[in-house]
């Protein structure tokens, strides 16, 4: 990744927060005192759709991701393994398993 995030920003839509109240209520309190404004941690990106992360449960399998697009359709809660990838310096990628473009500790 070029150090650069896409950057793109979004705000938690009904669908994010209905995932959330049903499947993941102990991490409602925890995601809406950041506030409803996201903003995508991909690298800068054309298509697809936009993610941040929410909440990290600790356990593996278990950080909590919005996705969204351009039209809402996308719009998801989504539970997200951790990317395995090390930079040269030895710390972790802060992105999701099987994430487009590159890791996010790469200058």
């Amino acid at each position: 990744m070029s150090g650069r995030a896409c950057g793109a920003y979004g705000a938690l839509s009904a669908a994010h927060l209905d995932a959330l109240a049903t499947r993941h209520r102990a991490a409602l309190r925890t995601v809406l005192g950041d506030g409803p404004v996201l903003r995508c941690s991909l690298e800068p990106h054309a298509d697809g759709p936009h993610m941040e992360l929410l909440h990290d449960g600790g356990a593996a399998g278990t950080a909590l991701w919005a996705r969204w697009g351009a039209a809402g359709a996308d719009d998801a809660v989504l539970a997200a393994a951790d990317c395995p990838a090390a930079a040269p310096d030895g710390g972790p990628c802060a992105l999701y398993l099987g994430h487009p473009g590159g890791h996010s500790r790469w200058a």
